[in-house]
C-alpha cells in the first residue's frame, strides 16, 4: 500500500447515503468501503455516512448502531475515539449528556462520522424530537439516547410550520440549557437542511418562505444551515 500524503486532506463530504434496510450487512460494508476509498484518494479528511428517518423516531429501526453499525462501516478499526472514554459532552458545561464523535480508519487516514437526518413534516413531530416526554420516574423515552448515539444530526422541514417551530423550540431550549436545564433535546441538533432540489418552482427553491426571524433564532442557538 501506498503511503499516504496526508497533505492531501483537505475535504469534506457529510452527508453520504448509506442505511438501507434493503441492504445486507455485507452489502453496507463493500458500499462504505468503496466510498471511503474513492474518496481518500481525492483528497477527502472527513466524510459522513447518513442515515435518514421520517417523521417519528423508531428506537429500534433509526437506532445507529442497527442503521450504521461500525463494524459495517470501518473493517477492523484502529483507531477509535467514539468509545465510552472519549465521548464529549454535548450542549455546553452545563449538559452531562454525551455523544459519539466518530472512528478514524488509519488505513485511509479519514475520519467517518455517523449522521441522522429527520425529514419533518408534522410540527408535533417536532416536538416529539426535541422536547423528550419524562415520566415519573425521570427517565426519557429513548429519543434522547437515541440522538447520542449519532455524531451530526440534522432536521430537514418540508413546510414553514415544521421550520418555525424547529426554529423557535431551538432558541428556546438553548436558553434554558444555559440556565442549567438541559432535559430537552436541542443540543444534540446540529443542522437545519434547507431542500431548494425538490422546491415548487418546478423543482427549484423552498416551498416555503424563509423569514429572517426563523434565522436568527436558529442561529443564535448555535445551529448550521445546509442548503441542499
Amino acid at each position: 500500500m501506498p503511503p499516504i500524503n496526508r497533505r492531501r486532506k483537505l475535504h469534506h463530504d457529510l452527508n453520504i447515503p448509506l442505511s438501507s434496510s434493503s441492504l445486507s450487512s455485507k452489502r453496507k460494508a463493500q458500499e462504505a468501503n468503496q466510498f471511503q476509498n474513492r474518496l481518500s484518494k481525492l483528497g477527502y479528511s472527513e466524510i459522513a455516512f447518513t442515515h435518514t428517518a421520517y417523521g417519528r423516531l423508531k428506537l429500534d429501526k433509526d437506532d445507529a448502531d442497527y442503521t450504521l453499525p461500525w463494524k459495517d462501516l470501518i473493517i477492523e478499526p484502529s483507531a477509535t475515539i467514539a468509545d465510552n472514554d472519549a465521548m464529549i459532552p454535548s450542549g455546553g458545561e452545563h449538559c452531562k449528556r454525551i455523544r459519539s464523535i466518530g472512528q478514524i480508519n488509519t488505513q485511509l487516514d479519514i475520519k467517518v462520522y455517523r449522521r441522522l437526518n429527520i425529514i419533518v413534516e408534522e410540527v408535533s413531530d417536532v416536538s416529539r424530537i426535541l422536547l423528550p416526554n419524562n415520566n415519573n420516574s425521570g427517565s426519557s423515552d429513548g429519543i434522547s439516547e437515541l440522538l447520542q448515539k449519532y455524531d451530526i444530526v440534522s432536521l430537514q422541514p418540508m413546510n414553514e410550520p415544521a421550520l418555525q417551530n424547529i426554529c423557535e423550540l431551538m432558541a428556546t431550549s438553548t436558553s434554558q440549557s444555559s440556565l442549567g436545564n438541559t432535559s430537552n433535546n436541542a443540543h444534540f441538533i446540529d443542522i437545519i437542511v434547507l431542500e431548494y432540489a425538490t422546491g415548487s418552482r418546478g423543482g427549484h427553491g423552498l416551498p416555503y418562505k424563509l423569514r429572517k426571524d426563523y434565522l436568527v433564532k436558529a442561529l443564535s442557538a448555535g445551529i448550521t444551515f445546509e442548503v441542499w
